[in-house]
């Protein structure tokens, strides 16, 4: 939250968590089912750190120019369809992998190979010089 709301500060962040924390506790039941939903979310946490590990590490190796720098900081934004679609098929991987398998870690494997081999193709692709 601190991090999307600059100006809230640390004290107040804090204080908002804290009592949202309470007034959540006050129903159990609530609190109990959002386990559920946040199994759902942790179907996208995996395949994101997959496409977030490749773009940084094997793609742009390890280093960020002025430029990306630049889109980073300033409010200018586009959609990564290579990144998008990735995602999404790692979370059908996670979903239909048998969980004895190990579906986080064949996720992440799934979606990175994905990913990349799809970077290098459209890269190749485009680029007939």
């Amino acid at each position: 939250m601190l991090n999307t709301f600059h100006r809230l500060g640390r004290v107040k962040s804090s204080l908002i968590f804290g009592v949202a924390a309470i007034i959540l506790s006050g129903f159990p039941e609530l609190v109990n089912g959002a386990q559920k939903y946040i199994s759902y979310l942790g179907t996208f946490i995996i395949p994101l750190s997959a496409v977030i590990v490749v773009d940084y590490l094997a793609i742009k190796k390890a280093a960020l120019t002025d430029n990306d720098l630049i889109a980073i900081t300033s409010s200018s934004f586009h959609i990564n369809k290579n990144a998008l679609s990735a995602i999404i098929l790692g979370a059908c991987f996670f979903i239909l992998i048998p969980k004895n398998l190990s579906p986080g870690f064949l996720s992440f494997l799934l979606t990175s190979g994905f990913y990349f081999a799809m970077f290098h193709f459209i890269k190749t692709k485009k680029a007939p010089r």
